[in-house]
């Protein structure tokens, strides 16, 4: 039983997972389940975002990347443009030094995009979006329209602080929810309209303070009411006040342990362990993985249709057989090791950044090209004779098998992924490896140079705005405006979420 190089405690491989690694030609990991995650996330930003400057115009733009960060950072449209080379950055492998070292070198000076938003409009303090319209502060979401303060939305409209939400309209603080409409304070619900406060509800109608109802109009606590008595009652409450409102959700977490749980979030599967699976077959240990997965293991959000991958976080849509990487898939195969290989990508190895690319090898920035190896052109046979002797240098090395390590992410550990979903003292973080970033002492008013209209978070002490189209939000919809910044009411809806099964023994 191998022993994990961080935790120094044994974790399993199992004979399944021996023969995957056989299958794709890598060595056994080094490193747990949970710390191969946790390295992942490590090297994922999706929600601090920085005002810096496009490294090539100078111009301003709201950027991912903190501007002391090294990158080289270019506004969107100019990287997507065709006003610059990305293989003018290329250079030849020297097998003097290690591979990591000179594929960060490469990184760095290849420009990277500000953020990760594809086809935007009005959009631009977002990241990792798809087709976006009028959305501010929405994160990992597509197809969103006049949307805010979301995280993981997808086709949602007129939306407003939602988490893990998909079909839904005029919502507002909604948690794993499909297909609603005019909800507030909702949790592990579909089909559910004009409902406050509910849990665990399917297809209910004019609802308040409920949990694990069906086919279910005008009740308060699971009891029925008429309409007049449900409206009465639902007035009392005044939830067009901050007061109310807080009331009325003390009392829906205090009352939630009283009804009956199910045991996960799992539908319609077939051999699969873990949470939030929907129609899925073979996957085991995953967490979050749409339709029609099949034969994944230690994957954390498996897009629609991921088949035959392995220890990766935000990967699939239409892909198959991908190991230890990032956001990488989209019709692609054959990737290993790999950050933002989108759009039909394969075989592809330690690269990041690549769209509609094959046969590429520790590159990054680059879009439809073949044969290259840190951004530099080859012949197909001096491509694959150059990457084997590549191959045997890192197996030397001991870099080969192993995702990029944590001194190589841009970012601080508290900017990333890994801190909300595996928090870290600075300590730890730094005994680990990874990399932080010091936020500034806010924690007295005379220490806080508060902007003129903002207000100041009632948990943090932080200050943070309410934007005009956010109030227009709350007031057609007779909403309070928050008393708690953003980050707050985020991580306030992600510890409603059942936490993610571990991965260990």
């Amino acid at each position: 039983m191998p022993t994990c190089r961080v935790t120094n405690k044994n974790f399993t491989i199992t004979d399944e997972d021996r023969a995957y690694y056989a299958k794709i030609n890598v060595p056994e990991p080094t490193l747990c389940p949970t710390e191969r995650l946790r390295r992942r996330m490590a090297h994922r930003n999706d929600m601090t975002l920085y005002r810096s400057k496009c490294s090539k115009t100078g111009e301003p733009i709201i950027s991912q990347f903190a501007p002391d960060s090294g990158v080289t950072v270019y506004k969107r449209e100019l990287w997507w443009s065709d006003d610059w080379d990305p293989m003018e950055f290329g250079r030849d492998y020297d097998f003097s030094k290690p591979f990591f070292e000179q594929f960060y070198e490469l990184y760095k000076s290849a420009p990277h995009p500000n953020l990760i938003t594809i086809n935007a409009e009005n959009s631009d303090y977002t990241n990792y979006n798809f087709a976006n319209v009028n959305c501010y502060m929405c994160f990992t979401g597509n197809y969103l329209q006049d949307s805010y303060y979301s995280y993981n939305a997808d086709h949602c409209k007129d939306c407003c602080d939602c988490l893990f939400v998909w079909e839904c309209e005029n919502c507002y603080q909604c948690t794993n929810c499909t297909n609603c409409y005019s909800t507030q304070f909702a949790l592990h619900s579909t089909n559910c309209s004009e409902c406050y406060f509910i849990e665990d509800c399917r297809n209910c109608k004019n609802c308040f303070l409920c949990y694990g109802l069906d086919y279910k109009e005008y009740c308060i606590l699971n009891k029925q009411y008429t309409k007049e008595e449900y409206e009465q009652k639902l007035a009392q409450m005044k939830l067009d006040t901050l007061e109310g409102q807080e009331k009325a959700y003390k009392i829906w977490r205090q009352e939630s342990p009283k009804y009956s749980k199910r045991e996960d979030q799992n539908y319609q599967c077939e051999n699969c362990t873990g949470d939030y699976i929907h129609q899925c077959k073979n996957c085991i240990d995953c967490y979050i993985m749409a339709k029609g997965c099949e034969d994944c293991k230690y994957v954390f959000n498996g897009f629609q249709n991921f088949k035959d991958g392995m220890d990766c976080l935000f990967c699939g849509a239409d892909a198959e057989v991908i190991y230890e990487s990032i956001a990488t898939g989209e019709r692609g195969g054959n990737l290993f090791f790999c950050n933002i290989c989108v759009t039909g990508c394969y075989d592809v190895m330690y690269s990041d950044f690549l769209v509609n690319c094959k046969d590429c090898f520790g590159c990054s920035s680059l879009r439809n090209k073949q044969y290259c190896i840190l951004n530099k052109q080859y012949t197909k046979e001096e491509y694959f004779d150059l990457k084997a002797r590549i191959i045997e240098h890192m197996k030397s090395t001991g870099e080969y098998g192993e995702f990029f390590e944590p001194q190589f992410s841009p970012y601080g550990y508290n900017e990333t992924f890994a801190n909300i979903w595996m928090p870290l003292t600075k300590d730890q973080a730094l005994a680990q490896g990874y990399k932080w970033r010091d936020e500034e002492d806010i924690t007295t008013q005379e220490a806080r140079n508060i902007p003129e209209g903002a207000k100041v978070c009632t948990v943090s002490g932080k200050p943070f705005r309410v934007v005009d189209q956010e109030k227009r939000f709350y007031k057609r919809n007779n909403l309070p405006e928050p008393s708690k910044c953003f980050d707050v009411r985020h991580k306030e809806r992600l510890a409603l979420r059942k936490p993610m099964p571990s991965w260990e023994d």
